[in-house]
């Protein structure tokens, strides 16, 4: 009995992005249903509240179409066309959805206002309460939904419809008990009144998705908290940096994109600070999932062949005792040259020449070096030493 063979096995970024467009269908689904409902009971009673809420849910289901659109088109990877890919288009999309929303709440304070000129008559009060019950408590499911997805997913097209239904919880919530009002009084003047509440709340929330939207189009940072991780984890390598500079941050749609500069003693191998950065971009990408991390490493800039673990500057108190020990065997007769300190893997080493009188045979000069070697070894416990043996000019 054969078994059958496993497809291949899907991404987390594209398990990301089905369940984005799972959600955005969903949230048209149910503005269609509700647009619909609603168109009809306006038509009913005349309710300019209802009415409001009709075209509210229409831009509901308008920016829930946006946002499908932008979730689909978001998960394109990455072309020669759009080589940072095509993450932007859900900031985008939410921009424009603010900006439908302004101008549904236009829409709805002219009619309030006029109806306030011009008072109608309210039928069918409790119909239309009914419906905007209803309609609450769809919209308060499939919000929660939304904002659920949009948190885990990063998504700033499903943030901003969620932020849309939302409001229209609030808003059908203030229709419902302005219509239930005009049912038990008689008096029709609530119905337009709630209406521009209505109106005024749609425009807060207009106003907060345009910010939202609009900082990650104009490149603005991570947040403080996210770029604080980010410090930390490069405070945590202070031992094998010579410092980090030149971090930016953004975002691009549920991506983030960090680059940064880092600076290596100028004797680390390629190996090494390859095997650094990927470790550094681990433990970020550990604590702040979905980013995207560019780092160029730089080599120490500072004169002489100087570098240490940690700061260059760090290196000058061994240096100073390396040369003390080397001055006093000055007395023999050697000389050297060529100090070089610096770290090999992760334990400091000393490199130098030593130059010995031309008479000097081999054994001697080796249980010279040991002798040196072994003082630095006192001085300095964490250093290897290396020594080259060369005979001394004529």
């Amino acid at each position: 009995m054969t078994q059958k063979s496993e497809g291949p096995a899907v991404s987390p970024a594209t398990t990301r992005s089905r369940r984005k467009v799972r959600a955005a269908s969903l949230s048209v689904a149910s503005n269609t249903t509700l647009v619909a409902a609603k168109v009809v009971v306006a038509l009913l009673t005349g309710s300019v509240s209802v009415l409001s809420e009709a075209v509210h849910s229409s831009i509901d289901l308008l920016a829930a179409l946006i946002a499908l659109f932008a979730v689909r088109f978001a998960a394109h990877p990455a072309d020669e066309g759009h080589p940072y890919g095509h993450g932007k288009i859900e900031n985008v999309s939410g921009t424009v959805e603010a900006i439908l929303i302004f101008l549904a709440a236009a829409l709805i304070i002219h009619e309030a206002i006029d109806r306030i000129m011009h008072p109608g008559e309210v039928s069918m009060a409790m119909l239309g309460a009914a419906v905007m019950g209803v309609s609450a408590l769809i919209n308060v499911l499939v919000s929660l939904h939304l904002q659920r997805v949009a948190r885990e997913t990063e998504s700033a097209a499903l943030a901003a419809d969620a932020a849309h239904l939302r409001t229209d919880v609030y808003t059908s919530l203030a229709g419902m008990a302005g219509l239930a009002t005009v049912a038990v009084t008689g008096v029709h003047i609530f119905d337009p009144v709630i209406a521009l509440v209505i109106a005024v709340v749609i425009l807060w929330e207009a106003w907060m998705v345009v910010t939202h939207s609009f900082r990650d189009l104009l490149d603005a940072s991570l947040p403080a908290e996210e770029t604080a991780t980010v410090t930390d984890i490069l405070d945590r390598y202070k031992d094998r940096l010579q410092d980090w500079h030149a971090l930016r941050t953004r975002r691009s749609g549920s991506e983030r994109k960090i680059d940064l500069h880092i600076t290596l003693c100028r004797d680390e191998s390629v190996e090494e600070s390859h095997t650094l950065c990927d470790e550094i971009e681990k433990k970020i990408e550990e604590r702040i999932p979905g980013v995207d991390i560019i780092i160029h490493v730089e080599a120490c800039k500072n004169p002489g062949t100087e570098c240490l673990e940690g700061p260059c500057e760090a290196v000058r108190h061994p240096l100073e005792i390396i040369r003390a020990i080397l001055d006093k065997w000055g007395t023999h007769s050697v000389q050297y040259r060529d100090l070089h300190v610096h770290r090999g893997g992760k334990e400091a080493q000393i490199d130098l020449s030593l130059e010995v009188p031309q008479g000097m045979n081999v054994t001697e000069a080796h249980r010279l070096c040991d002798e040196i070697e072994k003082e630095i070894q006192r001085a300095l416990p964490r250093f290897r030493t290396m020594i080259h043996i060369e005979p001394k000019s004529p």
